[in-house]
């Protein structure tokens, strides 16, 4: 609940099941199912231990891979800009299912976060994240996808540990 103090308790537990509605109905074809794909691209990063804002051309492109599993063109897609206007769009008085920052970067709501079970993402939207994690995050995100059995056969990049060691294929941890 890190925008809490943002909100206010009422608000975020008031906004929370509607913009999670929302973001259900949005998938409907013709409704707005490239907003609820980037507001799945940013609950994703979230999953992820991915805390921090993205960027509009970030949200994009891990979404893209999240509209082609769903169906893509055949679920009428609006434009870009459309579906950015209806995921940032306040519900309640300042509550919307993406939250703008200062930097025209954008996060996910975070009731949103737990609210649907945690399916696994297509591997290329995993992918796509990599091109934004920290070091730190890029080890929680392996762990994450080893656990969805996602993308770990595909990216075995090693990671430094601490001591110098190699710690093998991501989510693997050397021994000490």
């Amino acid at each position: 609940m890190k925008h809490i103090d943002r909100f206010g308790l009422a608000e975020y537990l008031a906004a929370g099941p509607q913009l999670l509605q929302e973001w259900c109905n949005a998938w409907a074809v013709g409704n707005r199912p490239r907003g609820a794909a980037l507001v799945s691209a940013a609950v994703l990063a979230r999953r992820c231990a991915i805390h921090r804002p993205m960027s509009k051309a970030l949200l994009a492109r891990i979404a893209q891979p999240i509209l082609e599993q769903r169906g893509s063109i055949r679920l009428r897609l609006e434009s870009l800009a459309s579906a950015l206007e209806w995921a940032t769009t306040p519900v309640h008085a300042t509550s919307s299912p993406l939250l703008p920052e200062d930097n025209g970067e954008y996060i996910a709501f975070d009731y949103l976060i737990d609210a649907l079970p945690k399916d696994p993402p297509p591997a290329a939207a995993l992918h796509a994240l990599l091109s934004f994690a920290t070091e730190d995050e890029t080890i929680d995100l392996a762990e994450l996808a080893e656990g969805w059995c996602c993308f770990v056969d595909t990216v075995q990049p090693t990671t430094a540990t601490a001591t110098g060691t190699s710690a093998g294929p991501p989510g693997r941890r050397a021994a000490p």
